[in-house]
């Protein structure tokens, strides 16, 4: 009885003795692990991303009234001083630190404001997305200057719907770039203080004079992004071809693949992409509506030796072909013609990069210095050099469509590289997808009466055979013993 009791109470002190430890290992190091199958609860990798950038400290203060409870966001700033040990954070009561609220233009509870260097930005609901965008903001020494080319149809980044693309903006903005309007005819040149310039999907030609301010800023290492209009061929096609070598030959990529899984063959999808930084472990499925194919212009493609020629970005599946016969696609007709058609792959989206032709001019050399400070990191360019991102299609940047599969990852990442935002270029994390558990009425009777029925009456019988077992006399459960004292 002695021993039994002993045993019993070293059981009990060792189990406490590894609870208090596992206590302890607990609270000296944060250990998560996430099983969710879009990792809810982890970090995207731009984020990261941007955190491993960090190269100077970078102080959040979260403004959390001890009642309204700050776990979540605790939480998440948590993560991100993991993540880079250039971050750190604290939590501050609003009335126990009013002046210190007021200070820092704080009215409401819940806002946190990211400060580095001297400068700051304020986010009054906190997300990962919100955060991340205020530690750019933050961190950023210049802010990009992005002009939009307007006047001749393009895509309005301040209307929202299907001719507007105030999502693109949104996404230069959130990383605290500047984005304004730009009218060619009315000025002699792109200001040297531009880092970028948005052509999208033009429906009207351009004007000679407009042509020479294009050719200006391009040769002097001006960074472009034009997305062109199919459906209205213009002028602009003539002069991609003569600046960077890329042509788009007449009619429409059909993708037979897209429409059995879209219904709609004239939505080209692209799943394969050059190994470059834009593209660089992007596995998501691009979808371009109404799209046209970009080629070389001399039918050759960058190799390392030529670097300077155009190459593809996202290419069309092998199934597909362009389609010449536009009053067949309009009547539904329209069919692969040997004789005329051209099978694919296509690029779907090309880029361009290379020395600026007028490297050493004065123009050149005054334009470097607005692109090396814009960097965030010591990537930073050592000779002007133009850069151009090129797509055949200009819906899948709309708001209607970008939102679509992994068109907003790839609108952005192309933003990031031209502006020599590399540390920027990644892929978010996958986002919930709803899932739906069907079962058979065999597998629904098991889930319904195993554990309410059989799994309870079987511990109810096993309670009784060893209650009946241990009523029994000793003799009776060893017979062999019967005869012992």
């Amino acid at each position: 009885m002695l021993k039994r009791l002993s045993m019993t109470v070293l059981t009990g002190i060792v189990a406490v003795a590894l609870l208090m430890g596992l206590n302890v290992l607990a609270a000296k190091h944060d250990w998560r692990w996430d099983a969710t199958s879009n990792k809810r609860y982890s970090l995207s990798e731009t984020t990261k991303a941007a955190l491993a950038s960090l190269t100077g400290p970078v102080h959040a203060v979260a403004f959390f009234r001890p009642s309204e409870g700050s776990s979540q966001t605790e939480d998440m700033l948590e993560l991100f001083a993991q993540q880079s040990k250039q971050f750190t954070y604290e939590i501050v009561d609003p009335d126990r630190a009013p002046f210190r609220a007021k200070q820092m233009d704080v009215r409401q509870s819940g806002a946190v404001v990211v400060e580095s260097d001297g400068r700051s930005d304020k986010v009054v609901f906190p997300d990962e997305q919100a955060l991340v965008n205020a530690v750019v903001k933050a961190t950023s020494r210049r802010k990009s200057v992005v002009r939009v080319v307007t006047g001749h149809g393009e895509l309005d980044v301040d209307a929202p719907g299907g001719h507007g693309a105030t999502t693109l903006k949104k996404l230069l903005t959130d990383q605290g770039g500047t984005v304004q309007p730009i009218t060619l005819a009315k000025t002699k040149t792109v200001p040297d203080d531009v880092d970028l310039l948005l052509i999208l999907g033009p429906t009207d030609n351009y004007l000679d004079h407009e042509i020479k301010v294009l050719d200006e800023y391009v040769d002097r290492g001006g960074r472009v992004l034009v997305a062109l209009a199919p459906e209205t061929p213009t002028n602009l096609d003539a002069w991609i071809t003569k600046q960077f070598g890329l042509k788009m030959p007449s009619g429409f990529v059909v993708d037979t693949l897209s429409q059995a899984m879209t219904g709609d063959a004239m939505t080209p999808l692209a799943q394969k992409y050059s190994r470059m930084p834009i593209t660089r472990d992007f596995a998501l499925m691009t979808l371009f509506p109404t799209s046209g194919a970009l080629l070389a212009a001399d039918g050759n493609a960058a190799t390392a030796k030529n670097a300077t020629e155009p190459q593809g970005l996202a290419f069309s599946g092998e199934q597909t072909w362009l389609e010449t016969n536009i009053q067949g696609l309009h009547q539904g007709t329209a069919a692969f013609n040997p004789g005329e058609d051209t099978m694919g792959p296509f690029w779907l989206g090309a880029v361009y990069e290379g020395p600026a032709r007028g490297a050493g001019s004065a123009n050149a050399t005054a334009a470097a210095p607005a692109a090396q400070a814009n960097a965030t990191n010591a990537t930073v360019s050592k000779a002007p050099e133009t850069r151009g991102v090129f797509f055949a299609d200009q819906d899948f940047l709309s708001d209607d469509f970008i939102v679509i599969g992994g068109d907003k990852d790839l609108a952005r990442n192309s933003l990031n590289w031209l502006l020599e935002h590399e540390s920027l270029i990644s892929v978010n994390k996958p986002r919930p997808v709803a899932a739906f558990l069907v079962m058979t009425p065999l597998q629904r009777a098991v889930m319904t009466y195993v554990p309410v029925v059989i799994a309870p009456l079987a511990c109810i019988i096993l309670a009784i055979v060893v209650a009946m077992r241990r009523r029994r006399p000793r003799y009776q459960r060893n017979p062999g013993n019967s005869g012992k004292a």
